[in-house]
């Protein structure tokens, strides 16, 4: 009788850890696959994260996601880009996200989730927007380029560009590498020695005269298999505090991969007044009043309703 009154216990208790452990490790279960689920990283592809979106599209030789580096404090930037460039890219099938890390004023908390919302175009990642963190934010990039989107071309730009998005496709229809990075570049660009500099670099981590020639970080193109190349090569490397000398010099440099310094890709101020502007993909260092008057100013730059 005891026995059988011990058996019953036994199998009560057993039953009770169930019901306790059961939902909990279906509750984890949850948080970990909608890890970021609190409107800014989705888990669904890239290229249906726009409320225009009609379903995952075929990817073809022009297939191109542009994602730009922001701040959660940078509203007044990503509206100006999302009414000019920005909104011209989503027309013509270009899909744009914005990257931004996180922030510990509650007021600009409240506000990034608000406009995530509202736009449903921008994932967080878990590090704090500061200088010394702009390597990782990039990997972060390319790690949800890589493996939420389906696109064959990904353009990082810095929420302070400008694109010019008929240039930009232009350039796209003449590519045919799948192992390139595209950009302005530094070439014989020496290590900054001086130790007041936010640039500081010691002999300890870059022992070299020269850093290998690189892709300016305001503005840069690069392919899916370059990406996925880079990416392999990131997790066992040191880490390195300068995001463009890292990614599309250092580790480029390393893995053999090629950089083309394309004419006009960058440009550090708006070109002189002229009918017939430079063929530039990008301006750098542009406010959101400038975004807008650029916009009226170059208007070939957003692609008319009848372009190709």
């Amino acid at each position: 009788m005891k026995h059988r009154t011990c058996v019953k216990k036994q199998i009560r208790t057993f039953l009770l850890l169930v019901l306790v452990f059961v939902p909990l490790i279906l509750l984890l279960q949850v948080i970990e696959t909608n890890k970021y689920s609190n409107g800014t990283l989705r888990m669904e592809p890239i290229d249906c994260l726009h409320s225009n979106c009609q379903g995952a599209r075929r990817v073809n030789k022009s297939s191109l996601a542009i994602a730009v580096s922001s701040s959660a404090s940078h509203t007044a930037r990503r509206n100006a880009i999302r009414e000019t460039w920005g909104k011209i890219a989503l027309k013509h099938n270009i899909t744009i996200f914005f990257v931004v890390g996180l922030y510990n004023d509650t007021e600009i908390k409240n506000m990034l989730q608000e406009e995530t919302r509202q736009h449903n175009d921008i994932v967080e990642g878990q590090f704090y927007d500061e200088y010394e963190n702009l390597s990782q934010k990039t990997q972060f990039l390319l790690e949800y380029f890589l493996n939420k989107t389906q696109f064959d071309y990904l353009l990082k730009v810095d929420d302070d560009v400008f694109v010019n998005i008929k240039h930009l496709k232009n350039l796209l229809s003449t590519l045919n590498d799948t192992n390139i990075i595209y950009g302005t570049l530094f070439k014989k660009f020496k290590p900054v020695r001086d130790m007041e500099s936010k640039y500081f670099i010691s002999a300890q981590l870059f022992q070299g005269d020269y850093y290998p020639d690189f892709a300016r970080g305001p503005a840069y193109l690069l392919t899916h298999n370059s990406i996925s190349d880079l990416l392999k090569e990131s997790r066992h490397s040191k880490p390195f505090p300068l995001e463009d000398v890292y990614f599309t010099g250092i580790l480029a440099e390393k893995l053999n991969i090629k950089r083309s310094d394309v004419p006009y890709f960058l440009l550090d101020k708006v070109p002189a007044r002229t009918r017939h502007p430079i063929d530039f993909i990008a301006i750098h260092h542009v406010g959101p009043s400038a975004m807008r008057s650029l916009s009226r100013r170059f208007p070939e730059a957003s692609l008319s309703s009848g372009s190709q």
